[in-house]
């Protein structure tokens, strides 16, 4: 049941990612957009540029922010995920960004890092 409870809690913090994005003038294209190699969290629209936005959640006063434990391999992963769907627009630009979420008892604070990784 952990990994229920854990899809769970990631679909409520990719909610309020998507609600924060949205605040700053992006339009949501899709959420948990899967391949068998991978998934992408978010994909936004903001102008004339598509977002690949990764979430990560992390109690405040934890080790290390969310923002930390995106490494390597998963961005490896997200790059090969978003090729295929960036093709479907030809004269966008591409960014991939995390949205990173610390949360306390009665709220969150959000930090966008945008351009997180070269696309």
């Amino acid at each position: 049941m952990a990994g229920e409870n854990n899809r769970l809690t990631g679909s409520k913090f990719e909610g309020f990612a998507c609600g924060f994005l949205k605040r700053r003038g992006h339009k949501i294209l899709r959420r948990n957009f899967r391949r068998p190699y991978g998934e992408i969290d978010i994909i936004s629209r903001r102008g004339k540029e598509i977002w690949f936005v990764e979430v990560k959640a992390r109690k405040i006063g934890g080790k290390y922010p969310g923002y930390e434990a995106v490494g390597q391999r998963k961005i490896s992963r997200l790059r090969k995920v978003a090729l295929p769907y960036s093709k479907k627009y030809p004269g966008f630009s591409f960014r991939i960004g995390i949205v990173s979420i610390e949360y306390f008892p009665g709220g969150e604070i959000y930090e966008f890092i945008q351009n997180a990784f070269e696309f």
